[in-house]
């Protein structure tokens, strides 16, 4: 079944357990209209690892969003020195185009993925474990807001 937009709530950088768990006060429709959307995100991402290509574990809480069209948002993420990450985005079904730059701690661009595409991927090894940026970019979303989802694997 396809949910009205008109259902849908603004819920931005929320973590899939917090949404899923009850932590956020909705209403009982939009509830289960965000639990919808959040679970498509959540299944999209548990299928997501495999473009990685290893044995990689998600090594950070899913991060789930919203974001209109041509909207942007900052994930600060703490990495761990040697660990091999690859962070992949993924996006409901009325995205088109969804995009990743991550940046170190002083917002020096380490790796993006702005191919148009719906599953981007971007990997680092840190040399030093600290704070770093990964900016979400929704370049094509066909509603008021689309609902995105981050996982960050590591191995």
């Amino acid at each position: 079944m396809k949910l009205s937009h008109s259902h849908r709530t603004k819920v931005t950088a929320l973590s899939a357990t917090a949404l899923v768990t009850g932590l956020v006060m909705l209403s009982p429709e939009v509830a289960q209209a965000s639990n919808q959307f959040v679970d498509q995100i959540a299944r999209q991402l548990a299928r997501a690892v495999v473009i990685l290509n290893g044995n990689y574990r998600m090594t950070h809480e899913p991060q789930i969003g919203t974001l209109s069209d041509r909207g942007k948002h900052m994930i600060t993420l703490n990495l761990r020195s040697g660990i091999n990450y690859g962070l992949i985005g993924v996006c409901d079904s009325d995205c088109a185009d969804v995009d990743l730059k991550l940046y170190d701690e002083n917002y020096g661009l380490i790796d993006t993925d702005t191919r148009s595409n719906d599953t981007p991927v971007v990997t680092v090894t840190p040399y030093w474990t600290g704070r770093f940026y990964l900016e979400v970019d929704m370049e094509s979303c066909q509603a008021n807001y689309c609902y995105y989802g981050v996982g960050i694997f590591g191995r």
